[in-house]
């Protein structure tokens, strides 16, 4: 048997074991983040009553939303739990013993991940942007049918501060309205014997209640003072969006770089605009202010000159040391670095799993899983982490979302060559 044909074997190898630890990881992660999401918005919906297609349409809408995060880490425990099988078993020591570079293993989880690395960015840039536009158009198209599914007969609902009962619902009619809410120390009671619902915005979820006949009582919450009031119709806006299991939205990390780019630029310009105007208002408050002790000749145009130039120099403070940095400028930066850094993760933690094949384990598959997850774990804190400092920093704070992808690509290799004569 040729050489060439003996690697071409022992890549298809790598590779067939690759996958069926994919498919146990992905399975594994999966669960996780579905049980921890999507189970909370199929109660939700089951709840009210939606039909099982309406239902299905929302869960899957949803799926992209932590597959970006499903992927690389399943990619990091399929690669760890090869290279720990292939170290316990000695299979590594028995390759290199018959001359066959560790290095062509390498090759196969690299080029794998590489290929995971896209999908991911495949399903962040397109199918999460996509999906977030088919969940709320779905979730729009249910709402505007909320009389009939979310006020169910004899139903009590909670919108903000504010307590919904009701008796009998006829399409966009309701009937035995009782309206409860809590303003500061008082509680409005309001009462109607029937109304009227009907959506006014439908990307945020406001209702329009029309009461007739309604009766209002105000009171304390000792009743030391109270007031009664009727009147022949009433009109009050409900914003239900609190109701809405929202799992995801038009928040800039669902949108596709195309978008972000354009939001970026736009920011950018604004931001400009802002740091100009900074710098000419502390232009301005210094010549005032030197203005103001240049004018001074003597102790006594000093002095009336004083309150002036305090005045200009409490306002310098105001302004403070620091130009604006344009918090949406930082906020759409970061999310689209976000986006490509975590697609690249899978690349990035692949590389530090490499560092398995140097160390000599018992149980190299069980072990393998073990630290992938807590690999995958650290990764996330220390990629939320830096999200979080971004919008402490004066510079381009999207970069520092590489940082943990380019921490676990050094660590890797500086593993891989501290101890590459157990290789």
């Amino acid at each position: 048997m040729s050489r060439g044909s003996t690697y071409r074997r022992l890549e298809f190898y790598i590779a067939r074991e690759f996958a069926n630890s994919f498919a146990v990881s992905f399975i594994f992660y999966f669960s996780i983040f579905f049980i921890n999401q999507i189970l909370v918005l199929v109660r939700k919906v089951m709840l009210k009553n939606v039909d099982p297609a309406t239902m299905l349409v929302l869960v899957s809408a949803a799926i992209p939303q932590f597959m970006q995060y499903v992927i690389p880490f399943a990619t990091l425990t399929a690669s760890a739990m090869i290279l720990g099988e292939l170290t316990g078993s000695n299979e590594l020591l028995a390759m290199r013993s018959l001359g066959i570079p560790v290095g062509k293993v390498f090759r196969v989880l690299i080029v794998l991940s590489i290929l995971l690395s896209l999908a991911t960015l495949y399903v962040a840039d397109y199918l999460l942007p996509f999906s977030s536009k088919a969940y709320k158009n779905t979730l729009s198209r249910v709402m505007r049918d909320l009389p009939t599914f979310e006020l169910r007969e004899g139903g009590v609902n909670s919108i903000g501060p504010m307590v919904l009962s009701n008796g009998r619902v006829e399409k966009d009619r309701i009937y035995d309205v009782v309206l409860i809410s809590s303003k500061n120390d008082n509680l409005e009671t309001l009462s109607a014997r029937s109304g009227r619902l009907s959506l006014l915005d439908s990307d945020r979820f406001i209702y329009d209640l029309e009461l007739e006949d309604p009766r209002i009582f105000i009171h304390e919450k000792n009743i030391a003072n109270w007031t009664l009031a009727d009147a022949k119709s009433a009109e009050l806006y409900l914003d239900f969006s609190r109701q809405v299991p929202a799992l995801t939205s038009d928040a800039p990390g669902n949108r596709s770089s195309k978008e972000l780019l354009a939001l970026i630029r736009e920011r950018w310009e604004d931001t400009r605009q802002d740091r100009l105007q900074y710098h000419r208002n502390r232009e301005e408050k210094l010549l005032d202010i030197a203005s103001g002790i240049y004018s001074s000749k003597d102790e006594a145009s000093l002095k009336r000159n004083r309150r002036d130039i305090e005045r200009y120099a409490v306002e310098l403070e105001q302004l403070g040391p620091v130009q604006p940095t344009g918090f949406y400028l930082k906020y759409y930066s970061t999310e689209l670095n976000k986006k490509f850094a975590l697609s690249f993760a899978a690349l990035s933690l692949t590389i530090l799993s490499l560092s398995i094949a140097t160390m000599r384990i018992r149980h190299g598959r069980l072990v393998g899983f073990g630290a992938a997850t807590l690999l995958a774990v650290l990764y996330w804190y220390y990629l939320f982490a830096c999200q979080l400092g971004a919008f402490n920093l004066s510079f381009n704070a999207g970069a520092l979302m590489w940082l943990p992808d380019i921490t676990m690509v050094l660590l890797g290799l500086v593993i891989l060559v501290i101890r590459r004569r157990n290789i």
